[in-house]
């Protein structure tokens, strides 16, 4: 098993190029430069992967990153009659309370066939002219896709607890429970936001639809 750690993808990257030159060098000095591009004979060499497949070496330093999906980093609830619609605007004074979500990071780890991740997220919760000290929860969503492909999507209502006295809280989310498997390529993308669900979604559930 075998952790991958949070270092910089350019350290990779360069660690790559340098062997690469010194590779290009030792091939100049020492081979022929017919037999270098191919001429004046069978080159018995096995040809190079192809770019979109990832070495054994680059996979263990490979760690899709994460992201914040346009839109869903903020949340604001409102009390009745707050919300914006198709005709009216928000109303400032009946927010009940605003989040956002910041910082995205996560950790991988290799084992077997499968990569497994921890996705976490840094938060802040604003109590709103209409907030009332309690509990509430926020929904956030971890999904991952790999070419139009979704691997993985999970929905968690995170319990915090505000309170309009104390003012803005700060929050750490995260999912470590991701599990893919194991990439072969560089096309996994990860995402992290609000999701309510879309409206239309929300009417037929109340209609029972």
């Amino acid at each position: 098993m075998e952790r991958v750690s949070m270092q910089p993808m350019s350290i990779v990257f360069r660690g790559a190029i340098a062997t690469a030159l010194g590779l290009f060098l030792a091939a100049c000095t020492t081979g022929s430069p017919t037999k270098m591009f191919g001429i004046g004979g069978k080159d018995n060499t096995a040809p190079p992967p192809p770019a979109d497949t990832i070495t054994a070496s680059e996979l263990l330093a490979y760690c899709p990153r994460v992201d914040l999906r346009e839109g869903t980093s903020f949340l604001t609830k409102y009390e009745k009659g707050g919300a914006p619609s198709d005709t009216t605007e928000a109303d400032p004074s009946k927010v009940i309370h605003q989040a956002s979500l910041g910082e995205a990071t996560r950790s991988c780890e290799y084992s077997g066939d499968a990569l497994k991740m921890n996705v976490a997220v840094a938060g802040k919760l604003v109590p709103g002219p209409k907030s009332v000290a309690g509990s509430v929860s926020l929904p956030i969503r971890v999904a991952v896709t790999s070419n139009e492909t979704v691997l993985y999507s999970n929905l968690t209502q995170l319990p915090l607890t505000i309170d309009p006295l104390s003012g803005a809280a700060t929050f750490v989310f995260n999912d470590p429970n991701v599990v893919l498997p194991k990439p072969t390529d560089r096309s996994y993308r990860i995402y992290i936001g609000f999701d309510e669900g879309a409206p239309d979604e929300k009417k037929k559930k109340k209609s029972g639809s």
